[in-house]
C-alpha cells in the first residue's frame, strides 16, 4: 500500500520532506527486501529545530497522508506488528531528558521499537535539539534519521510564504518579496502571525468605498502596514539573543586614530547621511575586516 505524503502548505523544506518521503516509501513497500533478506528499513525520525519551523505541522500533515492507522503512544501501551502501514506518534515530552540526564521511558521506548521491527510502522517524533533526548534512543533500529527544519533563508521564506498562498493572500502578491526580504530569522510560525498583522491592520484603515460594494471592497495592503506589523511580530529565532551593551569606549584604546576614523565612518555615515549617499549613488559598506598581529602577553617582555 502506497502512502501520499505530498503537502502542499509546507514551504522551504523540499529537501526534508523528500527524506521522509523516501523514508516512507521504504518503510511500506520495502523492495530491497527481495534481494537482501536482512535489510532493515529506518522506521524512527526524529524532528528537530527551533521552535515554529514546521515540526508539528510535518508530523500532522503526515498523519492525514492516508494511513489505515496513527497511533499516539503513551507510556505503558504496546504496539503489537500490523501488517498494514502504521504510522506511531510519539509526543515530546516522552522524550525529553529528565534533570538527572536520562529518561525514565527510555527502556520502554526501546521496547517500542523491537515490537515494530520488521513490520510496516514507521515511529516519528520531534524535539528542539536531538541532544535532548536519551542517547541511547539515537541509533540504529531506533530513531535513526534525524531530520534539521532549518531557520529559513530568505529564498526558503518565500517558499513557506507562497505555501501559504490563498484567498487571504491575495491582497499581499505585491509585499511577498518584501516581507521574505525583510524577515531574517523569522520561522514559518513568525511569517503566518505577520501575514495576520499586516491585514489586520490594513482592514482597521480601508480605503474609501461605496455602501453598496461595502462587503467586497479589496483591502489595500502597502509597505507601511508592513512597517508597523514587523513592530508587533517579532523573529523566534532571535528570542533568546539578549543584547548588552559592551562598556567600552574610543578613549579605552589607545593610538590608532585613523583606524578608528574610518570604523567612525564606516558606522555613522550610513546612518546620518542616510538619504545623502543615497542621492549620491554611494553604497555604505557591508563589513569590515581588522587583521594585525596577536598580542604579545605581557610575561613575554621580560624575556626580550
Amino acid at each position: 500500500m502506497n502512502i501520499d505524503f505530498k503537502p502542499t502548505n509546507l514551504g522551504g523544506i523540499s529537501a526534508q520532506l523528500h527524506q521522509v518521503q523516501d523514508i516512507v516509501s521504504k518503510v511500506c513497500r520495502p523492495l530491497v527486501k527481495q534481494h537482501f533478506q536482512a535489510y532493515r528499513p529506518v522506521q524512527g525520525i526524529l524532528l528537530y529545530g527551533a521552535k515554529g519551523t514546521g515540526k508539528s505541522t510535518l508530523i500532522a500533515a503526515l498523519a492525514e497522508s492516508g494511513w489505515p492507522t496513527v497511533t499516539y503512544w503513551n507510556p505503558g501501551a504496546q504496539i503489537h506488528p500490523l501488517t498494514e502501514p502504521r504510522l506511531v506518534i510519539i509526543r515530546p515530552r516522552y522524550l525529553v531528558r529528565n534533570a538527572g540526564g536520562t529518561s525514565s521511558l527510555a527502556d520502554e521506548l526501546e521496547a517500542v521499537f523491537e515490537q515494530i521491527k520488521g513490520s510496516p510502522t514507521l515511529i516519528i517524533s520531534e524535539v528542539q535539539h536531538p541532544n535532548d533526548i536519551d542517547q541511547s534512543l539515537r541509533s540504529e533500529g531506533k530513531f535513526a534519521l534525524e531530520i534539521e527544519l532549518p531557520i529559513p533563508s530568505a529564498l526558503q521564506r518565500m517558499e513557506i510564504l507562497l505555501a501559504m498562498r490563498g484567498v487571504d493572500l491575495v491582497p499581499l502578491d505585491d509585499l511577498l518579496q518584501e516581507m521574505a526580504d525583510r524577515t531574517h530569522g523569522y520561522v514559518g510560525a513568525d511569517l503566518y502571525a505577520l501575514v495576520r498583522k499586516t491585514l489586520e491592520l490594513a482592514s482597521d484603515n480601508p480605503p474609501p468605498y461605496d455602501t453598496e460594494n461595502r462587503d467586497t471592497a479589496p483591502l489595500n495592503v502597502n509597505s507601511s502596514n508592513l512597517d508597523d506589523a514587523l513592530r508587533f511580530i517579532r523573529p523566534s529565532a532571535l528570542q533568546e539573543i539578549f543584547l548588552e551593551t559592551p562598556n567600552v569606549h574610543w578613549s579605552d584604546i589607545g593610538g590608532q586614530h585613523e583606524i578608528k576614523r574610518q570604523l567612525h565612518n564606516a558606522v555613522e555615515r550610513p546612518i546620518k547621511f542616510a538619504e545623502r549617499m543615497k542621492k549620491l549613488g554611494l553604497q555604505p559598506k557591508k563589513g569590515v575586516l581588522l587583521y594585525g598581529p596577536p598580542v604579545v602577553p605581557r610575561h613575554c617582555w621580560s624575556g626580550l
